[in-house]
């Protein structure tokens, strides 16, 4: 099956794929027929569970990313972080195994834990925001 959407009327048509069959030394394409083609229609939104919908709104996780990266930032005396942040420390390790290219970290690489902790935390982040803004909306 071929999936093709259309985005200005906002569906997505799935059809089948015409075969070809071999007979003899001729080819033809064989369709089918329209009944047998389906239409769908894209969701709108979210459902957690059944009848609660849930609204994934672009300006909550986009306050919840600047709510992680701005935190992350702030200097502090963890030794693994040299005195940085933990979104500067995991930017200089990235720009440190670039340059190293095309070798990529090891596996006792610093590296690997910032990237870890730094994702977790961004994750987290935004499933709180967005969990927090739809219980305050009421879709819960």
């Amino acid at each position: 099956m071929a999936a093709f959407v259309n985005a200005a009327a906002g569906s997505l048509t799935a059809s089948r794929v015409s075969a070809r069959r071999v007979v003899g030394a001729h080819q033809r394409s064989v369709h089918a027929p329209r009944s047998q083609r389906a239409v769908l229609k894209m969701q709108d939104g979210y459902e957690i569970s059944e009848g609660s919908s849930f609204d994934a709104n672009p300006l909550v996780i986009g306050l919840a990313l600047i709510g992680w990266v701005v935190p992350s930032s702030v200097p502090s005396n963890i030794p693994l972080l040299d005195g940085k942040g933990l979104t500067p420390a995991f930017v200089a390790s990235i720009s440190d195994n670039l340059s190293r290219w095309p070798q990529g970290p090891q596996l006792a690489d610093p590296f690997w834990l910032l990237m870890g902790m730094w994702h977790v935390g961004l994750f987290a982040t935004l499933i709180f925001g967005t969990v927090g803004y739809n219980l305050r909306k009421g879709n819960y």
